[in-house]
């Protein structure tokens, strides 16, 4: 008896718990303006976009080169999302701090093992531009890596030609 007591009055609790719970998520809601529908869509589209980045992550180095425009249009999903207001929930904040740095991450992968140069005209490509994109190096400063990488094909730093493929 004394134990059945126990248990109900601890069950009793839990539901008062379970109560304050609900009223104060519901009243942060009311705080940002949204509902329990809305914070489960964000939640949804955030899941999309996890999962799809997961997607990427997993495949190679190589193959992450092809999917450096999509993966740019998920950051920039990341990014609206993180404009609005539910994404101040602990819950979701973490989630899209933890998503931008897999993306960061993945781009870091991302880096091939050619380059085909292509006019100053359209591409700008010189080797210090060439060094300085995000899927290269990333830093312009390294373009005399380029150029040692290619003693064979460039004799003269200050001239390639479009077409050309470096190393």
């Amino acid at each position: 008896d004394a134990a059945g007591k126990e248990v109900a009055a601890m069950n009793q609790q839990m539901e008062q718990i379970k109560a304050d719970t609900k009223k104060c998520r519901d009243e942060i809601y009311a705080m940002l303006g949204a509902t329990e529908a809305d914070a489960q869509r964000f939640r949804e589209r955030l899941g999309r976009i996890e999962s799809r980045v997961r997607e990427i992550g997993r495949m190679s180095d190589n193959q992450i080169g092809a999917y450096l425009g999509e993966l740019q249009t998920l950051e920039d999903s990341l990014t609206a999302m993180r404009r609005e207001k539910l994404a101040l929930l602990p819950e979701f904040y973490n989630k899209i701090i933890a998503i931008q740095k897999e993306i960061n991450d993945i781009r870091g992968r991302a880096r091939t093992n050619t380059y085909t140069v292509g006019t100053w005209k359209e591409d700008r490509d010189c080797l210090w531009n060439i060094a300085g994109k995000e899927q290269i190096y990333n830093d312009p400063f390294m373009w005399p890596k380029i150029w040692q990488a290619n003693t064979d094909k460039i004799r003269n730093p200050d001239l390639i030609y479009p077409g050309q493929v470096l190393n």
